[in-house]
């Protein structure tokens, strides 16, 4: 390339962004007025230009054009600063009207709140519950504000989801869609007997022990791993454990129309079922230090991709 022919790109480059600057200095301004020279008893406050979408936790805005007409359809502008902004709250997403006002003139405009972002808490493909995909409880869509914070968790089971299907158990990862904060939102999933592999646990106090599933796994093997505390009411001291290897087997009560996993120790006794309908696990008498049936509500632990 000859020195003269860069010399021109270098002065065409110049000339473009001078051209900008003249353009946004000259033709791109708006022609403002100060508002102690525009006679209120002339000119009304007719409208005013103002961004009427903000994240949550943005500040008030300063930058805006109040409108003042007369009654000969003559306009003048003035600068949003100059004028007093009422209910403008950005602590909760939502639709509201706030209230811009100069002297005894006042224009209301209306302006909805949002995440500034949103994405899901999970990244891979998530295994979810025949029938009952409780998991979606403990499962967050991450809201941010304005400052890049998260200020909020919305649980996934609280959306509606296109394309989720839990009817049968499936290996194939499927996708489910949504739109939330007017942004696109999916994830992959799969469906089996409490999941395939995650771990739960749960919590159920009678009026003298205390019963903690510490972990509940399931595999699609028809294999699994069951792990309860008992305590004397509600303090640390041991009742009993029961700490084991189990298979299960997956029955449908048509009688009842229930469908369960039947869970069996070692011996190939049973130890307990898993209820679809109720989400419970329904442990049987002397399993832990109990004389009679207990049923304890399942929940997912917080690590949900090990």
């Amino acid at each position: 390339m000859s020195k003269g022919f860069s010399k021109f790109i270098v002065i065409l480059i110049l000339l473009v962004i001078l051209g900008f600057v003249v353009y946004f200095v000259f033709f791109n301004k708006e022609d403002y007025t100060d508002l102690s020279d525009i006679d209120l008893n002339e000119y009304t406050l007719s409208s005013v230009k103002i961004d009427n979408e903000y994240y949550v936790n943005e500040p008030q805005p300063t930058s805006g054009t109040l409108v003042f007409k007369n009654a000969d359809g003559n306009e003048l502008k003035a600068r949003l600063k100059e004028a007093e902004i009422e209910g403008f709250d950005t602590t909760q997403v939502g639709e509201y009207i706030m209230t811009i006002s100069v002297s005894t003139q006042s224009v209301q405009v209306k302006y909805i709140v949002k995440y500034k972002n949103v994405e899901m808490q999970i990244k891979d493909a998530i295994r979810l519950t025949l029938n009952n995909p409780f998991e979606l409880n403990t499962l967050y869509i991450l809201c941010y504000d304005y400052n890049d914070s998260i200020v909020d968790t919305v649980p996934m089971s609280s959306l509606d989801w296109t394309n989720l299907d839990v009817g049968t158990t499936t290996n194939i990862e499927y996708q489910a869609t949504t739109e939330f904060n007017d942004e696109y939102l999916s994830f992959d999933y799969t469906v089996g007997y409490i999941g395939y592999g995650y771990t739960y646990n749960g919590i159920e106090q009678t009026t003298s022990n205390l019963f903690v599933i510490n972990q509940l796994v399931i595999n699609a093997e028809s294999t699994g791993y069951l792990d309860v505390t008992s305590f004397v009411g509600n303090t640390s001291v041991v009742n009993e454990e029961f700490n084991e290897q189990v298979t299960w087997e997956y029955v449908e009560n048509y009688s009842s129309n229930t469908k369960f996993l039947r869970l069996l120790n070692t011996s190939g006794q049973t130890v307990g079922e898993y209820y679809f309908e109720t989400n419970s696990l329904r442990l049987y008498p002397n399993v832990c230090g109990n004389n009679e049936v207990i049923d304890i509500e399942i929940k997912l632990k917080s690590i949900i991709n090990e």
